[in-house]
């Protein structure tokens, strides 16, 4: 049996996924592509632990969102539809990014229950909070996450990484075997594949699991200096708030004269995807939604 024969099955069968992606990894060894080892690194580690993983589409799934109200004398549990949000947030508040890795998603699928909750950062939720005035203040705000959904993610991946193994095998049966490295698929064919199966035919996937609309004009000092003040109460460094304000000013500068809206530009998206990782790194994983939604309330426009 040849290694792709031998991811096919376990992909198509009940192999821990875990073991599946490790032989991901195998092949990605012996097709020299880069690509797709950092794919299974991130599906294996999760996608705030590896160096320049993105969270992919598939991984993100529109799930409930429910909030505690408090009038000051009573709390209550109420939904919060997505027209609730202002709508150039609406996408980042409502599809939920499932950044953790497979093993931390199986245990989250087999917890008792139908759903799993999972609170927002308190940042997030007084973010929300003052787009509320109807008097009530919410005391926390939670994604509630149905464990199906949670299995659909799973099942995502293993059908990713069947699709990339059939496709590979289309092209050359013996492709991953032990041989020679001159012997391999070429590897524009290798990524072409990789991003038709893996990622839908783009790679257009938001750093860091957050997406956010960018103002097309230069914020002005007043914003920014109130987004700073912020970002160091979170516990964001000096010299990382000096590195944002020029990737917020360069983001804009480039959008000048656009007349649609468009996203956080490449700089804020690398700005925000190395907090992400020197985040995880101190423990801190809750920092960069924070500072998420400190940029967007400040310079998003």
């Amino acid at each position: 049996m040849t290694l792709l024969q031998d991811i096919q099955d376990a992909a198509a069968g009940d192999v821990p996924i875990e073991v599946l992606l490790r032989k991901m990894l195998l092949l990605a060894n012996r097709l020299g592509n880069d690509d797709v080892a950092r794919w299974a690194r991130a599906e294996l580690a999760g996608y705030f632990n590896v160096e320049d993983a993105e969270v992919p589409q598939y991984r993100r799934r529109a799930v409930a969102i429910v909030g505690v109200v408090s009038n000051g004398y009573a709390e209550r549990e109420m939904p919060l539809p997505p027209d609730m949000f202002h709508e150039r947030v609406r996408e980042m508040l409502s599809m939920y990014r499932f950044n953790q890795g497979v093993s931390e998603l199986e245990r989250m699928a087999a917890a008792e229950g139908d759903y799993t909750r999972v609170l927002w950062p308190r940042q997030l939720v007084d973010f929300f909070q003052e787009q509320v005035s109807d008097g009530w203040q919410f005391t926390q705000i939670t994604y509630l996450i149905q464990h199906a959904t949670i299995t659909q993610v799973l099942a995502a991946i293993r059908t990713r990484a069947l699709e990339f193994a059939m496709q590979i095998e289309h092209e050359d049966p013996n492709a991953g075997d032990d041989r020679p490295a001159s012997d391999a698929v070429p590897q524009e064919q290798v990524s072409h594949v990789f991003n038709t199966t893996i990622y839908g035919g783009t790679n257009n996937i938001a750093m860091a699991g957050h997406d956010a609309t960018a103002t097309s004009s230069l914020p002005t000092a007043a914003q920014f200096n109130a987004a700073a003040a912020e970002l160091k109460a979170l516990g964001v460094a000096e010299g990382d708030i000096e590195e944002l304000r020029g990737a917020v000013m360069a983001d804009a500068a480039e959008a000048q004269g656009s007349s649609e809206p468009m996203k956080f530009g490449p700089r804020v998206r690398g700005w925000l995807g190395r907090l992400a990782l020197s985040s995880a790194e101190a423990g801190a994983t809750d920092l960069t939604t924070g500072a998420a939604a400190v940029v967007l309330k400040h310079l998003g426009a």
